[in-house]
């Protein structure tokens, strides 16, 4: 969960929350201005509470390539599966090019620009999903993603990207004691580089091949082999993969290495959770409950609420507290605390399940 969508849920300022004084100052929201800690801890425990709902789901919650998953070979059909992480969009690996570099944003012109427009001619990108924003790290080099909402349209080639000033903030400069200044250019990010992630489907799966088991193969290392691969049934991970050769853009079947068929399969992939996301696979489609299910579940496991407004404190300590008496959650593995029980109840609603047992 992203810091913009814990603002908007819970009705925070998003400005105030990244460290931005507003200007001007709202008068019907929460605006004290947050500082690096308690940003830093909002977002490690968002972070912990979503990784602890997704690993009882079973899927994730946002696009998650996974590399190399060993999984077994379990018959002469190539099937295999269930995979670790279900709802299976896409198989291959990550890709990741170059759309236009060091695009220069237009902050202000005498006007302070709010939201921001950057605008790209020229491209070849369909899937507005897979359209990512980073940009050059002030010190040590390297790249930051804005790993942040922003609107995106693609007409007559021209890919054009609508995103909040606020959500500009540029990480790499020190926040002041009071705060940002809103109007202040310097403290956002003047360029960016705008890339394509899409799923590179040239590397699905190799088929494994171990020596101890292929008598008719030769050395004491695993012989590997590259495959091609379909989904069967992505909600469940169901997958079928055989020996194939990829060129020019396309998979060509072909025959099995050895006497014998492989015993393990390295499958790549791409999860993530939303019935109705884009072709592409990596838009974020959460249903509400389970979004409030990582914001309490994160309230219940923070030291103390950092937001100092009396209407989202009561929230905090709400979250915190332990029911009395105690619920007969017994089996509940995120804890006993309201927003741990919270979290616990709505995510059994979206549950897989399996053998018919949750």
């Amino acid at each position: 969960m992203e810091l913009w969508r814990y603002a908007e849920l819970l009705g925070f300022n998003e400005c105030s929350l990244r460290g931005v004084l507003p200007s001007p100052e709202p008068t019907t929201e929460c605006y004290r201005i947050w500082d690096d800690q308690e940003r830093r801890m909002l977002m490690s425990a968002l972070r912990v509470a979503q990784s602890k709902i997704e690993q009882f789901l079973h899927f994730p919650l946002s696009p998650k390539f996974v590399c190399d998953e060993l999984l077994r070979w379990q018959n002469r059909r190539g099937i295999i599966g269930p995979t670790r992480w279900r709802h299976v969009r896409a198989l291959g690996i990550e890709g990741l090019t170059s759309i236009a570099d060091a695009v220069t944003i237009t902050l202000s012109d005498g006007t302070i620009h709010d939201p921001v427009v950057i605008t790209v001619n020229g491209v070849t990108v369909t899937e507005l999903c897979e359209v990512a924003l980073f940009h050059v790290a002030a010190k040590g080099g390297g790249e930051i993603e804005l790993d942040e909402e922003h609107e995106v349209s693609i007409s007559g080639g021209v890919l054009t990207i609508t995103i909040p000033r606020c959500r500009l903030v540029d990480p790499t400069v020190p926040m002041p004691k009071n705060g940002y200044a809103y109007n202040l250019d310097s403290n956002f990010v003047t360029s960016v580089d705008v890339k394509r992630r899409y799923v590179d489907t040239s590397e699905v799966a190799s088929l494994v091949y171990e020596p101890w088991a292929q008598v008719c193969l030769e050395g004491c290392d695993a012989n590997e082999q590259d495959a091609c691969g379909y989904i069967m049934d992505g909600i469940m991970g169901q997958i079928r993969v055989w020996p194939g050769a990829y060129s020019e853009g396309a998979w060509v079947q072909s025959t099995f290495m050895g006497c014998c068929y492989p015993n393990k399969v390295k499958l790549n992939y791409l999860a993530n959770y939303g019935a109705e996301c884009a072709a592409s696979g990596l838009c974020t489609e959460v249903p509400t409950a389970l979004e409030m299910a990582v914001i309490r579940l994160a309230h219940a496991e923070m030291p103390y609420a950092p937001c100092g407004c009396s209407i989202h404190d009561l929230m905090y300590k709400s979250d915190m507290e332990f029911p009395d008496p105690a619920p007969p959650d017994s089996m509940n593995p995120f804890g006993s605390r309201l927003g741990q029980l919270y979290a616990w109840r709505t995510t059994k609603m979206y549950s897989l399940g399996e053998g018919g047992l949750l």
